[in-house]
């Protein structure tokens, strides 16, 4: 699924991330599909990928260099648990693998065990970095603000060891 950078024993820093809707209507994908504007078929699972999903992208703060190296493609965009009550009183609606979506005041959830839920980081000089997740990177699906589609981590680097900076 292209989650890593090459062939081997590879280097990933594991993260899980929630995606949630906080705007004023359902997040509606549907049915995956040949024909869907965003579905790819993954011949290598036998399933569909949303591709508009998320970038995971690298920034070196001591270069302030953005390393282009992640991407993730969702594989059920679902209602995984209520974000917020107050904007979802009566709970989720229950969007699900065969009819896709995340209901108002909901969130998708992908934890740090899932398959592509890193960034590979074989390679990357010790340093201090970002992680910066952007949920909708391309503005493909419309929005009300776009500004809060991002959240970023500060990490160090050393070795074999990864620590949260902030």
């Amino acid at each position: 699924e292209r989650c890593v950078g090459g062939p081997g024993d590879r280097k990933v820093i594991r993260f899980g991330t929630r995606i949630a809707n906080v705007g004023n209507q359902d997040l509606e994908l549907g049915a995956p599909s040949e024909d869907g504007e965003f579905w790819h078929f993954d011949e290598c699972h036998s399933h569909f990928h949303f591709e508009a999903y998320a970038s995971y992208r690298l920034f070196n703060e001591e270069t302030q260099e953005l390393l282009d190296i992640g991407s993730k493609n969702g594989f059920c965009v679902l209602d995984t648990a209520v974000y917020s009550s107050e904007l979802a009183p009566d709970g989720c609606r229950g969007y699900n693998c065969e009819d896709q979506g995340i209901s108002v005041g909901c969130q998708d959830t992908y934890g740090p065990g899932l398959q592509c839920q890193w960034i590979d980081v074989t390679g990357v000089e010790d340093g201090t970095y970002s992680i910066i997740v952007t949920t909708n990177p391309d503005r493909e699906i419309p929005e009300i603000n776009y500004e809060n589609n991002s959240a970023r981590v500060m990490v160090e680097l050393e070795g074999e060891t990864v620590r949260v900076v902030r």
